[in-house]
């Protein structure tokens, strides 16, 4: 498959195959992504963006780490399916990275105790929650524990490509 450059108009979720929500999955919320974060003018940031990604299923987390590359630059410099390796990899201030993507379900343990533990690290990083799950309960949940935004891996993949594109130009 070929993935777009940076420049292409076509959607994210063209070349990111997620699976659609099961029916109990409520579809129809009709929110937007809720974001904490603000962004003022500044310079572009140099060099690539750093994420690392917490995610479990790895064919989800290789498509993402793909289109992230190609459509924001990014540069992955980590990934992890479980809760206490990825606290303790993002924690780690020897450890530079720009933007957590964390699913909410992992391997062991689970992205919002994830979330909440980076809470309590001193950072300048984003957190961005990508799930299946992106219920108002979570949404509010997960900002109210520290990230900065979250989003529906089924509906709002280009919203994520969005914020990754403006935290790249900030």
């Amino acid at each position: 498959m070929r993935w777009p450059n940076a420049r292409s108009t076509t959607s994210a979720s063209t070349y990111f195959p997620i699976a659609a929500p099961d029916e109990d999955d409520d579809e129809s919320s009709g929110q937007t992504p809720q974001s904490n974060t603000a962004f003022g003018e500044s310079a572009q940031r140099q060099g690539p963006l750093k994420f690392f990604l917490v995610e479990d299923n790895p064919i989800i987390r290789e498509n993402l780490a793909e289109t992230l590359h190609e459509m924001v630059g990014a540069e992955v410099v980590g990934m992890s399916d479980a809760q206490s390796e990825a606290t303790r990899w993002l924690c780690d201030p020897s450890h530079e990275w720009d933007v957590a993507v964390v699913d909410i379900f992992l391997k062991h343990g689970n992205g919002i105790q994830v979330v909440a533990a980076l809470k309590g690290c001193k950072r300048q990083q984003q957190i961005v929650v990508l799930s299946n799950y992106a219920s108002p309960e979570i949404r509010s949940e997960c900002l109210r524990l520290g990230a900065d935004a979250v989003f529906d891996k089924s509906t709002e993949l280009d919203d994520l490509i969005e914020f990754c594109a403006k935290v790249r130009t900030h």
